[in-house]
């Protein structure tokens, strides 16, 4: 996928990052719950199963620098241009003991919170200093290089067959359930690697939850529908979404359809390199102020940054940075960028407008080539 020059590129900025940091030893860890850490680095990890987990070790200046372990005896990791070595682990935690030294000063481990419990009790038996690098493994990845972005911008083509199949599908009398398989299909069918999350795909007022599955409800006249799902490539990850009527929408709906892609406008217009994604946040929330809409409208949750409004994306999803009032990252030429604005009326209906843009040295450029205003192409059956 990658070349080895790649990848001796990255593993040069993380081992200048340990020698800044003090780090003596590193292990990441990957799964199908958290993913990227040890792929970034290495070209795999083992995604067959959910108990299926990777990690990578890596000692500078030992005789086996990076070692790559994975349990997934059916894989072969072994020729990935990323790859040094690999280990078919049974153990996790004595295969990685037996890679670090009698005495180990600081280990610096990520994802912090998902790292397997009887690694990290392996790696606290040999040292004292364990040190949560999570946040800046993501920033090691926040800026894509060029054969990145032509991943993502494949993924985004991908994306796109999704809207196709959402317009063909969506009728009066159509259940959630059945658009939400034509839509998976069509990705598959395009191209698409496993699909990351459960689809999304909800009508009337079911939308105003914002995640919703898909259930035996049937379309109706007047509802909105909200598509948002996940395809990958190379294990590298889309997140679209799209909102659609059927027939006459009430004006509201309609009004907070096209708020939504004036928010997503907005963000496009602010991505620029030098400035504050905290600052972006707060000119598309400002958007949607001036439409007559508040706190109650916008998304809200316990995980979520306050004002969220898109975020990285990448191996990860979400990457770094976010797009909130509370995250200060200064924007840079190379992020790639999931926008995404969010209205909702309790009890009413939501509407969600997403996908990738790329961050460059003068402005943003969107991956997708599918309309924001989706709900003006085709045919709306009445």
């Amino acid at each position: 996928m990658f070349s080895r020059e790649e990848y001796e590129e990255r593993r040069h900025r993380l081992l200048r990052l340990m020698e800044v940091e003090g780090l003596d030893a590193l292990v990441l860890s990957a799964s199908k719950v958290e993913s990227g850490y040890v792929r970034y680095y290495t070209g795999y990890e083992s995604q067959l199963g959910i108990q299926d987990c990777s990690l990578w070790v890596v000692v500078p200046g030992s005789s086996r620098e990076s070692t790559l372990l994975t349990n997934a005896v059916w894989d072969e990791p072994f020729e990935t241009a990323g790859v040094d070595e690999a280990v078919i682990a049974g153990n996790f935690g004595s295969e990685v003991l037996a890679l670090l030294p009698p005495k180990v000063g600081r280990v610096g481990i990520a994802p912090y919170p998902s790292f397997p419990a009887p690694v990290y009790a392996a790696i606290e038996s040999r040292t004292s200093e364990i040190q949560d690098v999570t946040s800046l493994m993501l920033d090691l990845r926040a800026l894509k290089s060029d054969a990145e972005i032509e991943i993502l911008k494949q993924v985004a083509a991908i994306a796109d067959t999704a809207a196709d199949a959402l317009l063909r599908q969506a009728r009066p009398g159509v259940s959630e359930r059945e658009i939400a398989a034509e839509v998976e299909r069509a990705l598959r069918l395009a191209g698409s690697g496993p699909i990351i999350f459960s689809t999304i795909l909800c009508s009337g007022p079911r939308t105003a939850r914002v995640i919703a599955l898909p259930g035996e409800r049937r379309l109706q006249n007047g509802d909105l529908v909200q598509l948002d799902c996940g395809p990958s490539l190379d294990g590298y990850r889309g997140d679209f979404s799209r909102v659609i009527y059927i027939g006459e929408p009430d004006r509201r709906d309609l009004a907070m359809c096209e708020t939504t892609a004036l928010m997503y406008e907005k963000c496009v217009e602010s991505l620029r390199p030098g400035v504050r994604a905290s600052q972006i946040a707060r000119d598309v929330i400002e958007i949607a102020k001036e439409a007559g809409y508040g706190p109650e409208n916008f998304y809200q949750s316990r995980i979520a940054k306050p004002d969220f409004v898109g975020h990285g994306i990448g191996l990860g999803n979400p990457d770094a940075p976010q797009l909130s009032t509370a995250d200060d990252t200064v924007i840079q030429a190379g992020m790639v960028i999931n926008i995404e604005p969010i209205l909702r009326i309790p009890g009413r209906g939501g509407t969600r407008i997403e996908d990738a843009v790329v961050v460059g040295n003068v402005g943003a450029v969107r991956l997708s080539a599918c309309p924001i205003r989706l709900w003006q192409t085709g045919e709306h059956y009445a």
